[in-house]
């Protein structure tokens, strides 16, 4: 879209750049990728940026994202990208996160506030993490000795 012939067509086209990406969508096309159509998604939706060859630039708000989108796809050698991250990487606010051992899975959440140590199957010091069959409030277990390693988001809600 950035085209350096400096008249008043370019002025008009350049003009209808998103602020927020013209500097890219400008490097661009100063380096031979020719860009034919582009939107910084306003907030709303990921940004984007397509080139004259076909191929479209996806514009992402932050790193975290862009490797959520990232592992939806095959790594570069063509092996499925897991979703599974590391049990130490996962929110500790509460949400709801399928939590993961060697053996199996499921829904669990990370519980500060009703946290007995005396009673820590995980010898953990503040907290631990807790699913809807084993551990409650009042202290009573089906201690199933379930120790999540690894974590990932819930899908999103059918709608």
């Amino acid at each position: 879209m950035v085209n350096p012939c400096g008249n008043d067509k370019c002025n008009e086209i350049n003009s209808g750049i998103d602020e927020c990406i013209k500097l890219i969508v400008k490097a661009l096309n100063d380096c031979g990728m020719e860009t034919i159509a582009s939107c910084c998604g306003h907030g709303n939706t990921n940004g984007n940026i397509v080139l004259r060859d076909g191929r479209e630039l996806i514009i992402v708000p932050d790193r975290e994202t862009a490797r959520k989108i990232e592992r939806q796809f095959p790594d570069i050698h063509g092996n499925a990208v897991p979703n599974w991250s590391p049990i130490e990487t996962a929110p500790k606010d509460g949400s709801y996160i399928w939590l993961a051992d060697k053996i199996s899975h499921r829904v669990g959440w990370w519980n500060a506030a009703c946290h007995d140590p005396e009673k820590d199957y995980q010898n953990l010091t503040s907290g631990g993490w807790f699913d809807s069959c084993e551990i409650h409030c009042d202290g009573t277990s089906k201690d199933l000795f379930f120790r999540p390693t690894h974590w990932q988001r819930l899908p999103a809600l059918p709608k």
